[in-house]
């Protein structure tokens, strides 16, 4: 599987935005669309080539899912209000896959979505995941209550460590278990000592919700990875 890549959908607020080529203005067919979408990703000089079982940036995903719609109907390209026919040479195909939180429900479903993967038999993938089911809600609340200054945000920081501990030992072993469950552990006190700064200022910015919110797709991502490699 040559150029697969994990990503999880929102953009954190701290990435800079690419400037934008000119869009198209004709129709074309789904592998000439593809083809533009392969340019523009090599324009933004994001990743010449993406490598095995690269996690791409959250921002990166979005950027490519907003390129793919500006590009799905388009070969010719406006300049200063003339048509000028652009050759685009051909390059490989990707297949996009998107999987909300419900496909990433349990890990009997992480599993599921990692044979359908695997079962794909194109060589440049990418695939959007979302954070567990209710994980984004459990998330939010956490910033609830710790600028609420509720004490039992700690309480529920450690039923968010649970669930995905639960999760990852049902669905993984040895190193790789050993790999995601260190990370979580090291998240896991990140967050602790984010809610508690949040819990001691009474409020949260915009951009400390997001470091919060964030870790919850960063896991499912991380965890379909590792199921991944796992079938490979």
């Amino acid at each position: 599987m040559r150029g697969l890549a994990v990503a999880s959908p929102l953009a954190p607020a701290s990435a800079s935005a690419a400037p934008r080529r000119p869009r198209a203005s004709s129709s074309a067919g789904r592998g000439n669309s593809f083809t533009m979408l392969e340019e523009r990703v090599k324009s933004r000089k994001i990743f010449g080539r993406l490598p095995k079982d690269r996690l791409l940036s959250r921002k990166f995903a979005q950027t490519l899912f907003k390129e793919f719609v500006q590009t799905s109907c388009c070969l010719a390209i406006s300049v200063e209000q003339d048509e000028v026919n652009t050759y685009l040479p051909k390059g490989d195909m990707w297949s996009v896959h998107k999987f909300g939180g419900t496909c990433m429900g349990t890990p009997q479903r992480i599993q599921s979505v990692a044979e359908i993967i695997l079962g794909d038999s194109s060589e440049r993938k990418l695939i959007i995941v979302s954070a567990m089911s209710k994980v984004t809600d459990m998330m939010y609340n956490l910033v609830h209550k710790a600028q609420s200054r509720d004490e039992s945000y700690t309480i529920a920081l450690e039923e968010v460590f649970e669930k995905h501990m639960a999760a990852a030992k049902d669905l993984l072993d040895g190193e790789d278990l050993a790999r995601f469950l260190s990370q979580l552990q090291s998240d896991i006190s990140n967050l602790r000592a984010m809610l508690r700064a949040i819990y001691i200022a009474g409020h949260a910015t915009e951009s400390f919700s997001d470091f919060v919110v964030g870790h919850g797709e960063l896991w499912s991502a991380h965890m379909l990875s590792y199921a991944i490699k796992k079938g490979i």
